[in-house]
């Protein structure tokens, strides 16, 4: 790499030293010569000659620099020859704009000292400034060439790449695009790699939806295109440029979807993007960003799509698991508005997605470290709706079933009880949230003793603090009870229920006059459903 650099910077200096004496030496012979080429009777009218020569020079290379990038993208999109790409990557545009800009320097200070006594002081600050200002204007007609230029290369390729049928063809011009990126990063060029990118990444999903996985060639390319696509990314990263970074993590999404919704060889790939990601992710607290926000959404975004289109593995559950953290992160943040209908619904979308790739992960018998808890805490300091929580009630309902489905009956209940924990902020959206559907999972699903005591427990202080309970929490139950094989546990969930009766009484007594309805409520569905059940 460093060797790279140091041939670049080596040739670089070759190019100034070249245009400089092709600008200068011809420059000063005209100079020099002028009295005898132009034999016109007065000073000023040589200065004038002299000027019109100088156009002329200067229009003839601006014509040379039109000509040959206009022709180099028209060869190059319509051959796909490397050597006439390599030949429009080393075409010095910066380098003709500098030296073009010294020359005029030089050339405007010598003209003025050669003719001291032609015209006013106006005329020679008209003719400097003349000067100067075709030096200024060139670097935007060379970036207007460029910005054409390259769009057309662009569209045409992508077109090509997009329709053709032939993996030969697929490969030649992802092997162009592949250069142009090379060519992007070292001229450090943002723009033009953000539409590189965009544009290889179609054309390589386009030979992937094909079904082209199996075509060496093809694969390598398209590695090569990662490789450029993560090394760019964290250099810009590096310099805080998080808007460039921004646009280019969509073509990350892009790339990743597609790599993974068609054929599975390529999980390889695509967890290497995953990782990606992830390390863009971690390593973006460190930077100073300044819309940290955007960020955060636009690469949770990412990673989520890629998850969920695939793969399956225990490295993407770990990464799965890292999300929780990111979106609790982004809800910490203080710059998200639930309030507002896009932003709501955004939040809304990813905790469906979530739930529905921890549910791919659970039907492949992997066990994802699915941190729910985290997005209660996160939206603790949120203006919360019952929409969103509702939605929140019903991933963490599908991942505690999981676990327990899957024998993980301890980390499920350790779960649990976390989640109830961070519930405590949402009494009004959480009535009933400890149904039937949850605690009873841990009552005869083969669960260990310890934990089918601890759950009966939890139910106690669950109704405690609840009071107000519905009735067929406690019919299911007594049913799962009633059918446990183990009259040990029977015993101690009719001390635990006991208990409960006890304090409920207890309750009745120093409350006001709602919670002692109640509370008396509550005692009659606990005798009638669970003593007269099992009794």
């Amino acid at each position: 790499m460093k060797s790279e650099h140091w041939k670049n910077r080596r040739f670089r200096l070759l190019l100034y030293v070249f245009f400089g004496l092709a600008f200068l030496v011809p420059s000063l012979i005209i100079l020099n010569n002028t009295p005898s080429i132009v034999n016109l009777e007065s000073n000023f009218d040589t200065l004038r000659a002299i000027v019109g020569i100088i156009v002329l020079i200067q229009g003839a290379l601006l014509a040379t620099v039109v000509i040959v990038t206009v022709l180099s993208a028209i060869m190059i999109a319509s051959t796909y020859s490397t050597r006439l790409l390599y030949m429009f990557a080393r075409f010095p545009d910066s380098y003709f704009v500098a030296c073009l800009f010294a020359f005029n320097v030089v050339f405007g200070t010598l003209l003025l000292a050669s003719f001291p006594q032609a015209g006013s002081v106006l005329i020679k600050v008209f003719i400097s400034s003349g000067l100067l200002a075709i030096s200024f204007f060139v670097p935007y007609l060379i970036r207007l060439l460029g910005i054409m230029q390259l769009e057309n290369v662009l569209s045409t390729l992508k077109a090509k790449g997009v329709n053709t049928t032939r993996a030969s063809e697929t490969v030649r011009i992802l092997k162009i695009l592949v250069h142009l990126t090379e060519r992007a990063v070292n001229e450090n060029d943002r723009d033009a790699f953000c539409a590189i990118v965009s544009a290889a990444s179609e054309v390589a999903s386009s030979a992937i939806y094909r079904g082209a996985g199996s075509e060496n060639e093809i694969s390598k390319w398209i590695r090569n295109l990662v490789d450029n696509l993560r090394n760019f990314t964290l250099e810009l990263l590096r310099r805080g440029q998080s808007e460039t970074v921004i646009s280019l993590l969509q073509a990350y999404e892009d790339l990743g979807v597609a790599l993974q919704e068609v054929n599975e060889n390529w999980d390889c790939l695509v967890m290497e993007l995953l990782k990606d990601l992830q390390y863009i992710d971690e390593m973006s607290l460190e930077v100073d960003l300044r819309n940290r926000v955007s960020f955060q959404k636009k690469i949770r975004k990412a990673i989520i799509a890629i998850l969920k289109a695939g793969p399956v593995s225990s490295a993407a559950s770990e990464i799965f698991s890292s999300s929780f953290v990111s979106l609790n992160n982004l809800l910490n943040s203080g710059c998200l508005n639930l309030t507002s209908k896009d932003e709501l619904s955004s939040v809304l979308q990813t905790i469906k997605d979530m739930s529905e790739i921890e549910g791919r992960f659970f039907k492949a018998k992997i066990l994802p470290n699915s941190r729910w808890e985290l997005v209660l805490a996160g939206l603790a300091e949120q203006k919360t709706n019952r929409e969103i929580m509702e939605e929140l009630r019903k991933a963490i309902e599908k991942s505690i079933k999981g676990y327990v489905k899957n024998g993980q009956c301890i980390l499920a209940f350790e779960r649990l009880q976390k989640i109830y924990e961070n519930s405590r902020a949402f009494r009004g959206f959480f009535e009933g949230f400890f149904d039937a559907s949850l605690l009873n999972e841990f009552i005869g699903n083969a669960c260990p003793v310890k934990i089918t005591e601890a759950a009966i427990g939890t139910m106690r202080d669950f109704i405690l603090d609840n009071i107000s309970i519905d009735k067929s929490f406690l019919t299911d139950t007594a049913v799962r009870l009633s059918n446990l094989e183990s009259m040990g546990i029977k015993k101690t969930a009719l001390e635990i229920f006991r208990d409960l009766l006890s304090r409920l009484d207890a309750m009745s007594k120093t409350c006001t006059n709602d919670k002692k309805i109640d509370s008396n409520k509550t005692r009659e569905i606990v005798e009638k459903e669970i003593f007269e059940r099992l009794a």
